[in-house]
């Protein structure tokens, strides 16, 4: 097989894996955000909730939505890595 051939069949392949991750990422990202509107509101009309377990969720929330940003960041990343390696593989 031409190498020509196999950059731009792995270009493909890398191009369809980053185009499935950004919209499972987009999917997953809409609906945590909805569930903690949700929650949100739950909390907001329940005035059995303590603050302490109000604030305690919304520190979680703080962390999971750092911990997805900091995922998105290096998958990103490697993604661009990739892509490097695969154009400087071509000029070789």
């Amino acid at each position: 097989m031409n190498p020509m051939n196999q950059n731009e069949i792995f270009k493909s392949m890398l191009q369809f894996n980053k185009t499935v991750f950004e919209n499972t990422y987009n999917a997953i990202t809409l609906m945590q955000d909805q569930a903690e509107k949700m929650f949100d509101s739950v909390c907001s009309q329940n005035s059995l909730l303590p603050k302490d377990g109000k604030s305690l969720m919304d520190e979680w929330t703080k962390v999971y939505k750092t911990g997805r940003e900091s995922f998105k960041h290096y998958t990103d990343a490697a993604f661009n890595k990739v892509e490097t390696f695969l154009s400087e593989a071509r000029n070789d």
